[in-house]
């Protein structure tokens, strides 16, 4: 539909780039909005145990990225750091436990976010996952 993600009011219009309300907003004639935050993943020491491979969990987690960057987003995005995640994933591709830690409660965060992701079947896999946050 013709205007469909667009506020209009008055002489102003506001259009999102669709991440959170208010956070990446621009008005017409404003030099920039705010840069959008980055992840990068598997930083370091980033292992897999078992039957998948480091590339299939990465490939996996990184179709999450919009809900792990919505973790750091409202923690608060300020700040460069890390996040390390511990997942032990099932033979059927489940994930039984996830814990995380770093950057205040966005580790905690993105661990909830890693309980939902779907791996492909495989032996059990215990795995290490390091992330790395920037604000831009």
């Amino acid at each position: 539909r013709d205007g469909w993600g667009t506020v209009e009011t008055g002489r102003y219009a506001t259009v999102s780039k669709g991440r959170t309300v208010g956070d990446h907003y621009a008005l017409p004639g404003e030099v920039a909005a705010r840069p959008l935050p980055k992840v990068a993943h598997c930083v370091g020491s980033c292992t897999a145990t078992g039957g998948l491979t480091r590339d299939a969990v990465r490939g996996a987690i990184a179709r999450y990225d919009e809900a792990i960057l919505g973790c750091y987003e409202r923690a608060g995005a300020a700040a460069r750091g890390d996040v390390v995640v511990e997942v032990s994933i099932g033979e059927d591709g489940k994930v039984i436990t996830s814990d995380g830690a770093g950057l205040g409660t966005t580790g905690s965060c993105v661990a909830g976010v890693v309980r939902r992701v779907a791996f492909p079947r495989a032996a059990p896999t215990i795995v290490r996952y390091p992330l790395s946050f920037s604000p831009s």
